[in-house]
């Protein structure tokens, strides 16, 4: 199964924002093609063989926690009642990326747990590299707070991050590694497949589809050849 990963929905012209209407598209076109929308709960729960999902199941997340994800992907969301899970960068509430665009305030998280749809999980205190810090900064980074699941910021972590990171408490990990979940997957290394602007329907149907699992998996080999 796959787990997709957006960011800002949003126009415009930053590759990390998917306009609104090719959002709609997607959630459409995996209806379309008999995907069915599952939580990271259930996924987690389904990785351990302690659950059962649908045989084209797919899980819908989203990195960082902007404030278009509760004006502009909500709406959509609950239009086909897709549950979503959204990383929280836990020291931007309110505040403003790098790349100037709004995050979620409190108001906005509200709104967003009161749908229904929507959980929480942690996307660090404060989206720091994390194979990049040192062990006190990893550990007041990774702080567990109230969630059950952590994606890795930029994707970026290592051995020691996924033991920390597991330390910590969290139940499982997701990083940017492209492929599908498998049951007996590693819970702190789950592979995610990002979706970034201009990304077409035939894109997004490679990513749910069992040829993602064979692409990443051959991305791993050829970066693994090069070092």
């Amino acid at each position: 199964m796959s787990v997709l990963v957006y960011h800002s929905v949003a126009r415009g012209d930053r590759d990390i924002a998917v306009d609104p209407d090719t959002f709609d598209a997607h959630l459409a076109a995996l209806m379309r093609w008999g995907y069915r929308f599952v939580t990271v709960e259930e996924v987690v729960s389904w990785l351990k063989g302690e659950g059962e999902i649908p045989a084209k199941a797919v899980a819908i997340t989203f990195d960082d926690g902007y404030a278009d994800n509760a004006t502009n992907a909500l709406p959509i969301l609950e239009k086909y009642r897709a549950p979503a899970m959204i990383f929280l960068v836990e020291n931007g509430i309110g505040e403003w990326n790098s790349d100037g665009i709004p995050l979620l305030d409190e108001e906005g998280r509200k709104a967003l747990l009161e749908s229904g749809l929507i959980s929480f999980g942690s996307h660090s205190r404060s989206h720091l590299m994390l194979d990049r810090v040192s062990a006190s900064v990893l550990e007041r980074e990774i702080a567990r707070g109230d969630y059950r699941f952590f994606a890795y910021p930029g994707g970026h972590s290592n051995i020691e991050v996924y033991r920390a990171v597991e330390r910590a408490g969290y139940d499982a990990a997701f990083s940017i590694k492209p492929g599908l979940l498998r049951r007996g997957d590693h819970l702190f290394t789950l592979r995610r497949n990002v979706i970034a602007r201009g990304m077409s329907l035939f894109d997004l149907r490679m990513r749910v589809s069992y040829a993602m699992h064979w692409y990443g998996r051959i991305t791993v080999a050829w970066k693994r050849k090069k070092i």
